[in-house]
């Protein structure tokens, strides 16, 4: 067990122990915290745990909460659906791969949004989405048009 689940699950304890020794609702703890109040100082050393966290996720490669992530998603998705409509619409084969726009994945980066390896990973996950949903549609569209029964 690594030192931040350890302080987490000590600060749990004692928190329960607290509030069962002393008979104090979840409210008034709430209350304690309140700037000002010598629990405010607890408080905010929660609060740069939660950013440690933060911190050992992204170096773990778990960008999926970060900005960049969620905004790369979304484009890479919408530039996926277009991908995969024109790739099925002209039969070719199914491979994102084959796209530019995948490969580097960092069409409308901006530096502030975050780091570029969360941006990449929600584009390519975004994109691959899109892309399969639309590949598939006007594949079979294709093929009904045609008379083609599959």
């Amino acid at each position: 067990m690594d030192l931040y689940t350890t302080k987490k699950l000590m600060f749990a304890a004692a928190l329960a122990f607290g509030l069962l020794a002393f008979g104090r609702a979840p409210m008034a703890v709430a209350a304690d915290a309140q700037p000002g109040n010598s629990s405010g100082a607890a408080a905010q050393e929660r609060r740069d745990d939660e950013h440690r966290g933060d911190d050992r996720d992204r170096q773990n490669g778990d960008f999926r909460r970060t900005r960049a992530y969620h905004r790369a998603y979304d484009r890479g998705f919408k530039t996926g659906l277009d991908r995969g409509r024109d790739d099925g619409r002209n039969r070719r084969s199914e491979d994102p791969n084959n796209s530019e726009h995948f490969r580097d994945a960092d069409s409308g980066y901006h530096s502030k949004d975050g780091p570029i390896d969360a941006y990449r990973l929600g584009y390519r996950e975004g994109f691959q989405r899109g892309y399969a949903q639309n590949y598939h549609r006007y594949y079979r569209d294709h093929d009904r048009d045609r008379g083609d029964h599959r």
